[in-house]
């Protein structure tokens, strides 16, 4: 074997190690809490029977979500799921949730839908500390969790069930 061969042998190893540990980000398990905060959340409003949610960013998620939003809810609501890359079409929404790629321009999006009863959860773990409600955590252990802004709960006037709220952690 030549070296030649042998550092070709060597990267595509390499890549294809790279490439499975990427793909073991659990993207329905991202969908299954973003349609649980869904199903479990109080925008206030009387007549939802449409309840729409925005992936701002690209993301495997949408196609989750989008999977499950497809199949008959309990709750007798429709789900509609948008991706986009505009903020301001978070407006005509009831959640956004933020994919790691738009973080960095999540004050953006907060100041747009300040005191508006729109969830805003975050993929980045210590963004909700900078104004997004919830975001996603992910243990040493690859467990996805979530931690919850109470006060941005409050401005937006959102209220998600308490069983499904000690499922995470605090953050005020």
């Amino acid at each position: 074997m030549t070296m030649k061969s042998f550092y070709f042998i060597f990267i595509f190893l390499l890549v294809g190690n790279l490439q499975s540990f990427a793909q073991k980000t659990d993207y329905k398990a991202y969908a299954v809490y973003l349609m649980s905060f869904v199903k479990y959340s109080d925008w206030g409003s009387a007549d939802q029977k449409e309840i729409k949610v925005m992936v701002w960013g690209k993301s495997k998620v949408f196609d989750e979500l989008s999977l499950l939003a497809s199949k008959p809810q309990a709750s007798g609501k429709k789900i509609v799921v948008l991706q986009s890359e505009q903020p301001s079409d978070a407006l005509s929404h009831h959640l956004v949730f933020v994919t790691d790629s738009k973080s960095n321009q999540l004050k953006n999006l907060t100041t747009l839908c300040k005191q508006k009863p729109i969830l805003i959860i975050a993929e980045r773990e210590g963004l909700a500390k900078k104004g997004a409600a919830i975001h996603f955590t992910v243990s040493e252990d690859e467990d996805l969790g979530f931690e919850v802004n109470n006060k941005e709960l409050a401005v937006q006037k959102i209220k998600i069930a308490q069983r499904l709220l000690q499922l995470g952690k605090t953050v005020d």
